[in-house]
């Protein structure tokens, strides 16, 4: 039998060709169903032929839930943290999870006597924090590559199920050279990635640091030293607070913003300057309280709310420096003090209308990194302060209140929230120590006709936290 030599060997070279071609960074024109690889693929060169064989017949399976990923490896790295910690409160505080994340010292609460029942201090040792997370990458499309990430801790998705598994982050993202489209559950574009409070304890600053996770769409393009990005997002785990419960403190629900039919939107712009990052950022939430009256008459409530922060980033080794500035109406699903509040009562009807309180809140944040990057001292300090409303709000008959809807069911009372905690952290792979001393100052009072906190009590906190990590 007699080989062609020249056309077997012609095949061979066809096909170590096509796969050069299918293995290389490929930017694919979609619409002229050509492959183009352009120099950004440093190829040099161009191809014209089809952007993929012949299809096979359809297999007739549904293509979501059930058909493997067939056209290349996808990288799995696991990642985590198993962490310990210890705290000691020197009164009663406001917080969640045991108080595992605290908010702000309670209020004076005096008894028979006067004498005040929240002056008694707490302590609690946990391992809720425990993190655990899978980081996906691939495949990629050519130029275009794909990542995704799931992670869960065990706080548990209310306080009655602390100790159970709760989804913090599910994404996919879609990136190219200048942007990248991501889907999923992440960080509200409010909290900034590169600037954040690096504190031990889980608060993180708040009241004073905006902080959710929320489903959303958010698209990030960079031109050179610029970067915009753009969001749509929903609320889920951080929700807001507002009147559609029977609970007393109203419970924070995802129901105002489903109500609303309209996403949260986001709008943030960046600088990156060498080892510098400064930034601002505008934030439109639309809510409606309720579609029913108290007096089963329809109705159409809502309350327009915005956020704007200004933030800043720089690392001059071995120093680092991060702040951010704050105005926010209405910011209580992202841990802030300020809410909304009734306006007007229609006594027929039962139809209101509503009207923002706002905040104003600052923090700076300070690390030094020594001894062969195994050691760190640090700092936090800020504050926020209750602005209230611009609008003469509804006194409730009743209470002789206003009717307001704020962080925690109560912090329509504070006037402002102060903070400074020092910490230490010390590495040896894969184990942490982090020790960290957190004072809080909350002043109590009472909201007037206009929500601002009139006759403010300071009450204080000193927090003492240990934690140990062993990180993988």
């Amino acid at each position: 039998m007699k080989i062609n030599i020249s056309g077997l060997f012609s095949l061979v070279a066809l096909f170590f060709a096509s796969q050069s071609i299918r293995t290389q960074d490929e930017c694919i024109d979609m619409c002229g169903g050509r492959i183009d690889l352009r120099e950004d693929c440093h190829l040099g060169r161009q191809y014209d032929q089809p952007l993929c064989p012949p299809c096979p017949e359809s297999s007739g399976i549904p293509i979501v839930r059930s058909r493997k990923i067939e056209c290349a490896f996808v990288k799995i790295q696991p990642y985590g943290f198993v962490r310990w910690e210890a705290y000691w409160d020197t009164r009663q505080v406001i917080g969640n999870r045991e108080n595992q994340r605290l908010d702000f010292p309670a209020r004076r609460l005096p008894d028979i006597f006067g004498a005040d029942i929240n002056a008694h201090g707490q302590w609690q040792m946990t391992a809720i924090e425990t993190r655990a997370g899978i980081q996906l990458t691939g495949p990629d499309w050519g130029c275009i590559k794909t990542d995704g990430l799931i992670e869960g801790d065990f706080r548990g998705p209310s306080e009655d199920t602390i100790y159970g598994f709760r989804l913090r982050h599910a994404f996919g993202r879609v990136s190219w050279d200048t942007g990248s489209f991501l889907f999923g559950q992440w960080w509200h574009p409010l909290w900034i990635v590169e600037c954040f409070p690096n504190t031990v304890g889980f608060n993180v600053g708040d009241p004073m640091e905006p902080q959710a996770r929320d489903p959303q769409l958010r698209l990030t393009q960079r031109w050179d030293w610029f970067e915009l990005i753009l969001a749509a997002c929903s609320q889920r785990d951080f929700s807001s607070f507002g009147p559609v419960t029977a609970i007393s403190p109203a419970p924070p629900s995802s129901i105002y913003i489903r109500n609303a039919v309209v996403p949260n939107f986001h709008l943030q712009m960046r600088g990156y300057f060498d080892n510098a990052l400064v930034g601002i950022a505008g934030d439109y939430l639309r809510l409606t309280p309720r579609i029913v009256t108290n007096n089963n008459v329809k109705t159409d409530e809502h309350i327009n709310s915005f956020i704007v922060e200004a933030f800043g980033a720089v690392v001059h080794a071995p120093w680092s420096l991060r702040a951010k500035v704050l105005w926010a109406q209405n910011g209580n699903d992202q841990l802030l003090i300020s809410g909304f509040g009734v306006r007007t009562v229609d006594p027929v009807t039962d139809r209101r209308t509503y009207s923002n309180t706002a905040a104003v809140a600052a923090w700076l944040d300070f690390s030094y990194i020594f001894c062969c990057d195994n050691m760190e001292l640090g700092f936090f300090v800020g504050g926020t302060k209750n602005l209230g409303s611009s609008d003469r709000l509804f006194i409730d008959p009743t209470t002789k209140l206003p009717i307001i809807y704020a962080f925690d069911g109560v912090a329509q009372n504070l006037d402002y929230v102060v903070r400074f905690s020092p910490r230490y952290i010390y590495k040896r792979d894969p184990i942490r120590f982090a020790a960290e001393i957190e004072w809080t100052r909350a002043s109590w009072g009472t909201p007037d006709r206009f929500g601002r906190v009139r006759n403010g009590c300071p009450v204080d906190n000193v927090r003492t936290m240990l934690a140990l990590y062993y990180m993988f």
